[in-house]
């Protein structure tokens, strides 16, 4: 996997937002810790004990709701962005803009959302399934009351936010690309190459298909018909083939032109 660049790190916006959900999810799953004895049992205790059905189903509900929060706030973010991007689309490549943005939401986003909620909630019950077992040979007390004091106990399943500005930066990447292509097809264009950013984070995967080109209805040789369609903090953006060659090449929206949308 890539290690997370610079791009876009400065947007905090949806970073904010997606912290607060997480803080509303902290409650949960301390109710969860609470209901199965985690706080009142001197350690070291059997893990599979603080493994129950009952409190888990409840804290799998708890935990798809807030993803579902996550989900329904990117996508009112990323529609913005969407919107932006195609006009720096078209001033890029020196079309005229005739996009439809919602058609294009429906085709590149909205059908991630099941799948992407369903992935985030498994990944949140492994991950306090995870915690639970590997705490379960220290001693209860101190070790309460050091989780006690944190301030936001959505951190065991998210660490310092990470899998916020993951989930973010993913998504981003993914709808500008997704709807990059659409935006190319509708303007003509025959042909698409993959182009890497050419540093040594480029995963050997995509370094293997910079430079490749292929008909805009294919797929690159790796499956995938734009960067990021599958992978996580892809950075790979592509050139289309238009008959008038772009002054500059079009990798998204910059910093300063997402920061004037959230302003």
């Amino acid at each position: 996997m890539e290690q997370i660049d610079g791009d876009h790190a400065n947007l905090t916006l949806p970073d904010y937002v997606i912290q607060d959900i997480l803080k509303k999810f902290g409650p949960d799953i301390k109710k969860y810790l609470e209901a199965v004895g985690f706080f009142d049992i001197e350690g070291p205790y059997q893990a599979l004990d603080l493994v129950q059905p009952g409190p888990m189903k409840k804290y799998v509900l708890a935990s798809k709701a807030k993803n579902r929060a996550v989900w329904d706030f990117l996508e009112s973010t990323l529609l913005k962005e969407i919107d932006l991007s195609s006009a720096e689309f078209a001033r890029v490549y020196g079309l005229k803009e005739v996009w439809n943005v919602s058609d294009i939401a429906e085709k590149y986003f909205r059908p991630r959302a099941g799948d992407t909620i369903k992935l985030l909630t498994a990944t949140d019950k492994k991950r306090l399934t995870n915690f639970i077992f590997s705490n379960s040979v220290m001693n209860e007390r101190p070790l309460a009351r050091e989780i006690l004091k944190q301030p936001n106990l959505s951190s065991i399943v998210d660490n310092s936010g990470f899998r916020a500005r993951t989930i973010v930066r993913t998504e981003r990447h993914r709808v500008t690309w997704g709807s990059s292509l659409e935006f190319a097809k509708g303007a003509g264009s025959q042909t698409k190459q993959w182009v890497t950013v050419g540093d040594s984070r480029v995963r050997p995967a995509h370094q293997m298909l910079n430079g490749e080109i292929v008909e805009i209805e294919e797929s690159f040789s790796d499956g995938e018909q734009y960067p990021g369609e599958r992978d996580v903090n892809c950075r790979c953006h592509l050139i289309y083939g238009f008959k008038k060659k772009p002054k500059e090449a079009f990798v998204g929206l910059s910093d300063d032109q997402l920061g004037e949308l959230y302003d």
